[in-house]
């Protein structure tokens, strides 16, 4: 069964290697989501949404159902953060919590 991802990319004449490119990702990184190891971060959603122009506010929606058609059964879990200060953040707040 083709991914959606993929089928969206071979959809406007891209290689996985181009929309890695204009995403500023690796292809291992595409590869990745195809497969099911991870999923994008929430950060990439309007990128991803700009490169295969999608109305915005979509991507979500058409990720997650995409991801539950591919993979039945698994989770779509949020990313996590980022950054070092938004590491740093969950942190304290988790240490907090814990207090």
């Amino acid at each position: 069964m083709e991914h959606p991802l993929v089928r969206w990319i071979t959809e406007r004449s891209m290689t996985i290697q181009e929309f890695a490119d204009r995403l500023e990702v690796n292809r291992r990184t595409v590869y990745n989501w195809v497969n099911g190891f991870s999923t994008p971060h929430i950060s990439l959603f309007p990128r991803i949404r700009s490169v295969l122009g999608f109305p915005r506010d979509t991507i979500t929606e058409q990720f997650a159902a995409a991801w539950q058609e591919h993979h039945p059964g698994k989770v779509l879990r949020k990313g996590k953060a980022r950054t070092r200060k938004q590491r740093t953040e969950a942190r304290k707040r988790l240490e907090g919590a814990s207090r």
